[in-house]
């Protein structure tokens, strides 16, 4: 009887126990379009040599920021979808001077998209390394392909101005 007793109470307790935790609330989601909203600069441009990369070879990346002269690239994203770029001496790595921008997918971007006033396409997509945020720098990524073969990729690391 001893034992059955230790026995059902050791199962009690065991599902008495197995109830679940309650989870505490998240917050409110990440508002995206707040956080990109806003005018950037370049605070770095990484080139990285993929091919290199891929054979696992040394010395695949490079920091081009000063050698280009990025450090006076800017870019405004507006609220309601449009974007200007100024590059100063810099190139242009987006290709365009202003139209709209987009995220790849509203709830889950993993991707920027920026379409030249009047047009249709997107004139430069850039894979999104960091979402952008509060106190967050933004971190864009683009790629180059020879043949169907990634062989060149482009970090741009922008700041947001303190207003």
């Amino acid at each position: 009887m001893k034992k059955i007793l230790i026995l059902a109470f050791a199962v009690a307790l065991a599902v008495g126990g197995c109830r679940p935790e309650p989870f505490a609330p998240i917050g409110e989601p990440l508002d995206r379009v707040a956080g990109l909203v806003g005018d950037w600069s370049v605070v770095s441009v990484t080139q990285i040599d993929e091919v290199k990369l891929a054979l696992e070879e040394a010395d695949f990346s490079k920091d081009v920021t000063n050698l280009f002269g990025f450090y006076d690239f800017a870019v405004t994203f507006a609220e309601g979808g449009g974007f200007t770029v100024t590059p100063g001496e810099a190139p242009n790595f987006v290709g365009v001077t202003e139209g709209t921008w987009a995220f790849d997918n509203a709830d889950y971007p993993t991707a920027l998209q920026l379409t030249e006033t009047g047009g249709t396409d997107p004139s430069a997509t850039f894979a999104l390394n960091r979402l952008p945020q509060e106190d967050l720098n933004l971190e864009l990524r683009f790629e180059r392909y020879n043949e169907g073969e990634l062989v060149l990729s482009y970090v741009y690391v922008f700041e947001k101005a303190t207003n």
